[in-house]
C-alpha cells in the first residue's frame, strides 16, 4: 500500500506551548513565541521548510531525533524553537550550557541534553559558515543521494539512518528534494509515519 503523505493533507494541530521564555546571557535581540508560526507547516507537525528559519528547524529536528520518537523530536524542536530564537546566527551567540539548560527545562526536550545541545550549536555554526545561514542550501541546488547524504553526515550526531530519514520527508513528504530513494521508510521508522498521518498527536 503506497504511502499517503503530504504537508498538506495531514491535519491542522497545535502543540502546547510552555511557559516563559528563555534569556541567555549573551545579548540578544529580544524574542517572542509568535515568531516561530510562520515556520511552521500548517498542521504544526513539521516545520516548513520554504522559509529560511524552517529549514534550520528541520535541521534541528533530524539532530534531536534521536533515542526518542520522531514524534518527540518534532515537538521537541517545536518547545525548543518556543524558548529561544533558532535562527542559526542567533544560535551561535549561546554556549552549549545555555542551550542545554534549556533543552532541560520542564517538560525537557532530550534526554541527552548536553549531547544535542553542542549539535544544535555546531550545526548553526556550520550553516552560518558553508550555506550563508541558509540551511535550504543544504538542498536547494538539487543534490544527488550520495551528495545529499554526505552534506547532512556532516553534521554532529547525524549519521546515515538520520540522513536517510531526511532525504526521504524532503523528497517525499515536502517535494523539496528531487532524489531517487529506495528506503522502506514504513520498516525504518514506523512511528514517524503513524506520527505524520495521525488525525491529532496524543497527549498534545
Amino acid at each position: 500500500m503506497p504511502l499517503q503523505l503530504g504537508i498538506c493533507c495531514l491535519r491542522k494541530h497545535q502543540f502546547p506551548l510552555p511557559d516563559g521564555h528563555f534569556r541567555a546571557s549573551t545579548p540578544v535581540s529580544h524574542y517572542s513565541a509568535r515568531k516561530t508560526q510562520a515556520n511552521w507547516a500548517q498542521d504544526k507537525k513539521l516545520p516548513d521548510v520554504a522559509t529560511k528559519q524552517g529549514a534550520f528547524l528541520f535541521l534541528v529536528g533530524v539532530i534531536l531525533n534521536q533515542n526518542i520518537s520522531g514524534e518527540l523530536a518534532w515537538r521537541g524542536t517545536a518547545r525548543l524553537s518556543d524558548r529561544i530564537d533558532l535562527h542559526p546566527r542567533n544560535v551561535t551567540k549561546y554556549s552549549p550550557d545555555e542551550v542545554e539548560v534549556v533543552l532541560r527545562r520542564t517538560p525537557a526536550i532530550h534526554p541527552f541534553a548536553s549531547a544535542m545541545s553542542r549539535a544544535i550549536i555546531e550545526a548553526a555554526e556550520r550553516v552560518c559558515r558553508d550555506y550563508l545561514a541558509d540551511a535550504r542550501l543544504l538542498w536547494q541546488d538539487s543534490p544527488s543521494q550520495g551528495e545529499f547524504l554526505t552534506r547532512m553526515t556532516c553534521f554532529r550526531q547525524i549519521g546515515k539512518h538520520k540522513a536517510e530519514v531526511a532525504m526521504f520527508l524532503l523528497t517525499t513528504v515536502y517535494g523539496a528534494l528531487n532524489a531517487n530513494t529506495n528506503i522502506d521508510i514504513e520498516q525504518m521508522c514506523p512511528a514517524l509515519i503513524s506520527y505524520l498521518n495521525a488525525e491529532s498527536i496524543p497527549g498534545g
